[in-house]
Parts: C-alpha cells; structure tokens; sequence
C-alpha cells in the first residue's frame, strides 16, 4: 500500500495507486447477511469464508488468496471527472501492468457505476480482480475483489455478485475509525481528516484535501509485508524511498526505537517537493510485526520542520496495536 501525502495533493495519482494493491484474500460458498464494513458508509453480503480484514477495510478469504476491498475516498469536485476518467481508462491500468477484461456501466446502489473486470500478475501469480467505480457529491468508492485466476470458475461469480449488490449510504461514516488495527492520539493542531482503508491521515486543524503545499500532512497506516522484515532499518530506507513526488531526498537521522512493544525504526530526511522545489522534511517510523508493517509518514515544509516534527514523533509514540 502506498501511504504518502500526495494521496491529499495528486488525488489521482493515488486512486489509482489505490486500486493496483493486492491484498490477502481466502475461499467461497452461499452469501450471507449483509455487513457494515468498519469505517465506511458501505455494506455488502460477503461470500460465505470471508472475514473481517484486519489490515483493509474489507473481507479476506486467506485460504484462497481472495479478497473485497472497500476505499471510500474524499475528491475535490473539480477533480471528480477527470479521476473517474482515469479509474475506468484501460490506459491507466495498462500502465500499471494491468489487462482489462471487461468494462461495463452498470447502476449500484442506485447510482451509475463502473464495473470492470481486470488481470494482474502478484508475486508471479495470475490474478483477475473485479473494480466497481462510482461516486457521490464529493466522495468516490472504489470496491476491488481480486482472486487467483485459478480459482476463478469458484469465485468469479461469487465476488461480483457480492460487490455490485452492496449498499452505498449517502451519510458518512457516524464512527470513522472503526475497525482499525491500531488506535493513537492526536497532537497540536494535527486533527484527523479522513479515512481511506485502514490508512489515516491527518491535516491542519482537519483541514480536507487538497493539502496546500504550505501546510504539514500525517499519513498512518497498515501494510501486509510479503516476506519478513529481517533488517528493519535497510526496509526503512527503502520504503522511504518510494515516496513520490520528492526529489532528492537525504536521511539526516535514524534510530531503532520500539513502539506499542514492537519493533520499529525512525527515520528524518530532507528533500525537496517536485512541483515547488521546497525544501520538505520527512518524517517516517515503520513497526514491523511477522505479516504485517505500521507506517507513518509525516511532510512539512522544513521552515515549520521544528514546530511539527515533535507532534509527528508523539503521534508515533501513542500508537498501540490491537491483536
């Protein structure tokens, strides 16, 4: 999962980052009751095997390797028609190495939608996935269901139909951070803005994007770890560098600490923003557990570095894992 700013500032970019994840999944029988999906305004009758996800907002089958995703997700109405555009164009999935299949408008929850089917290799394994696209006001859902193209004659069928009969509600999310596999508190004037996954981000006062460029941002989150992070400070650099959108970037510290009894590694870098050739800090920890990675990364322009950087690290420091 990418966790970066530019989910407030290149919306698009994001969304589209947002639906190339291949998450865990698991197997498929008759449907059940319809259920709320934590944090979300969206209800949906899984197939029979699928639990509760502690790492998305979603149901996962880990036996199959199948999964739903739900990401409920804020956009600048402006920007509405062109990321829409850019979330059913076979341009855009083709270069992020995805085929689609079929595409097709359909209506969900009474509201005109995009339903794609689309391949995708992970780890060297075909998979097929099933994307449901719509939006509302100021807000966009996008719904994935990726399987194993092996499995597909068992759960094609079931994961579409579980995904284009769910129930999308007007209202938001009444309990925001519902489901997350992690609780924190927050510092200063950094307040929670919104929810997308099991992915936080705070803002300004709980400013909603777009983000000026002048003001900090704080992204927290989870990730499944495909292998084991044996070196947790080489994995920190690493994933560091996969921030886009930042160029140059330059470690200035880092230490192992531990957080919520885990392991974890802190690291400050400075860079500069592509689009204004400011000079940002970054601030990032990652707490590595056996199949799963906590992120947070924070960024603000290093001329209010020494105002933020406290409120990052204590946001870091409060956040407790739940088993």
């Amino acid at each position: 999962m990418k966790i970066v700013r530019f989910l407030a500032k290149s919306s698009v970019r994001f969304y589209i980052l947002a639906l190339i994840t291949v998450m865990p999944l698991q197997a498929i029988a008759a449907p059940r009751s319809p259920a709320k999906v934590p944090g979300t305004s969206v209800s949906l009758t899984p197939p029979e095997g699928f639990q509760p996800s502690k790492l998305f907002s979603g149901f996962e089958q880990r036996n199959s390797g199948a999964s739903i995703v739900v990401m409920e997700m804020p956009v600048p109405q402006e920007a509405i028609p062109k990321t829409l555009a850019g979330l059913s164009s076979p341009e855009t999935f083709k270069s992020k190495g995805m085929r689609v299949i079929e595409s097709k408008d359909i209506t969900i929850s009474g509201r005109p939608s995009k339903l794609l089917l689309v391949s995708q290799p992970a780890q060297g394994i075909p998979f097929l996935k099933w994307i449901v696209v719509m939006n509302e006001g100021d807000r966009i859902l996008i719904v994935t269901a990726p399987f194993p193209e092996s499995s597909s004659a068992a759960l094609r069928e079931p994961l579409r139909q579980a995904i284009v009969t769910l129930s999308w509600t007007t209202s938001r999310p009444d309990r925001l951070l519902d489901g997350l596999p992690f609780s924190f508190q927050t510092y200063g004037n950094l307040k929670v803005s919104g929810r997308m996954s099991n992915t936080v981000m705070f803002t300004k006062n709980g400013a909603k994007p777009p983000i000026p460029p002048s003001d900090p941002l704080l992204v927290l989150g989870s990730a499944h770890s495909q292998v084991q992070i044996e070196d947790i400070g080489k994995f920190s650099r690493t994933r560091l560098k996969q921030i886009p959108e930042v160029k140059d970037l330059r470690e200035t510290s880092g230490q192992s600490i531990t957080i919520s009894g885990q392991k974890a590694f802190e690291l400050i870098a400075q860079g500069s923003d592509l689009r204004t050739n400011k000079l940002l800090t970054v601030y990032q920890v990652i707490i590595a557990t056996d199949e799963t990675y906590y992120i947070l990364q924070g960024m603000v322009p290093s001329t209010s570095a020494q105002d933020y950087l406290p409120i990052f690290r204590s946001v870091a420091k409060s956040v407790v894992l739940k088993n």
